[in-house]
């Protein structure tokens, strides 16, 4: 039996101070975390059963929970301290193994290559934060008069050299599915509520500071990086995704879906458009840009010593003079993402 555990919130424990992990998490927070798997459950292979974390994500919790598993392995969807001790205390072997992942064959195997033997197998708190956090690839790709601000003073320069008006997007280092997340407007001093945030944004980490763009599609490229820096990757997809960001569908690119018009609505950074044929002549370019962005990302990732499932995203925008730009990474999930298994898995 193989168990893919759903920690989806994985970003926000990463972001607590040590001394407070694990967390013990709310009802509404498990409901939030229900509602993923409910999302996830269509796009995985039938031979993954999908495990939901307990209310407290301490050992001592999931033994309290006394779940009747059949014993076999676990995969994460991202491998932190607590994740690696529920499941331990669930008797599953937590693992990081591709194969695992993608095929129904070697889960039936047995296949345990991967699997924690020696507390070495899996990537540490320290590389998961690193290349999780927004900051560490927010320069690959920066957007005009954007920043990556450590301190309130930073932020404030930016936005008061913006334009009167305009919307800009704060976002904690660590955070994810449109959460951490907060819409300010520059050219004048933060109102206290988003002084506020900010403030408290801050203490575990940079936070970055763009302006909206207008944005006409956006992309995702998945893949697996292994422990000796080994690149696989899927099919480059679409994203669908809502007017805070937060994912709600992921499409493989394809022959004319490439080039078909968008299918999502309207918001900005992004504000959305339809696609038209202008986008045609230039796909060639922007799947090579798309995987190039992707083996750039995983040399970094390796160079931080994280190994597993990753993926980037990317969008297409347009710029003051109506030019389309490409933004790669814009993103980049050091993880499982929920449009992984669409990208990686054979059609």
């Amino acid at each position: 039996m193989t168990y893919l555990y759903l920690n989806f919130d994985a970003e926000e424990e990463l972001a607590r101070p040590a001394p407070l992990r694990p967390v013990d998490r709310s009802a509404r927070a498990l409901a939030a975390l229900a509602r993923g798997a409910e999302a996830l459950a269509p796009l995985l292979p039938t031979h993954l059963v999908p495990l939901l974390p307990s209310a407290a994500t301490s050992a001592a919790g999931a033994a309290g929970a006394q779940r009747a598993l059949t014993p076999g392995a676990a995969l994460l969807w991202c491998p932190t301290a607590a994740a690696v001790a529920e499941v331990a205390a669930l008797g599953l072997t937590p693992c990081s193994a591709r194969a695992l992942a993608l095929d129904a064959g070697a889960a039936a195997s047995g296949a345990g290559a991967g699997c924690v033997t020696d507390g070495l197998a899996l990537p540490t708190e320290a590389a998961l934060s690193a290349a999780n956090d927004r900051a560490t690839f927010a320069a690959r790709s920066p957007l005009p008069g954007g920043v990556i601000a450590r301190t309130f003073e930073e932020v404030e320069r930016a936005l008061l050299a913006g334009a009167p008006g305009a919307r800009w997007l704060l976002r904690r280092g660590l955070s994810a599915n449109g959460r951490g997340a907060r819409r300010v407007w520059s050219g004048a001093a933060l109102p206290p509520g988003d002084a506020e945030w900010l403030r408290a944004a801050l203490r575990p980490g940079a936070v970055t500071c763009d302006p909206f763009v207008t944005i006409t599609r956006e992309f995702a490229l998945h893949g697996w990086l292994d422990a000796q820096g080994e690149v696989s990757l899927g099919v480059p997809c679409l994203q669908v995704v809502d007017e805070h960001g937060g994912w709600r569908a992921t499409r493989r690119l394809a022959g004319d879906a490439v080039r078909g018009p968008r299918e999502h609505g309207a918001r900005e950074h992004g504000a959305r458009e339809h696609g038209a044929d202008e986008h045609g002549a230039d796909e060639h370019r922007l799947l090579d840009a798309l995987s190039a962005a992707a083996r750039d990302v995983a040399a970094t990732l390796h160079q931080l010593r994280y190994h597993g499932p990753f993926g980037i995203d990317a969008y297409e925008w347009r710029d003051d003079d109506g030019a389309l730009r490409l933004r790669a990474p814009s993103e980049v999930n050091a993880r499982f993402s929920l449009g992984w298994w669409v990208g990686m898995l054979p059609r």
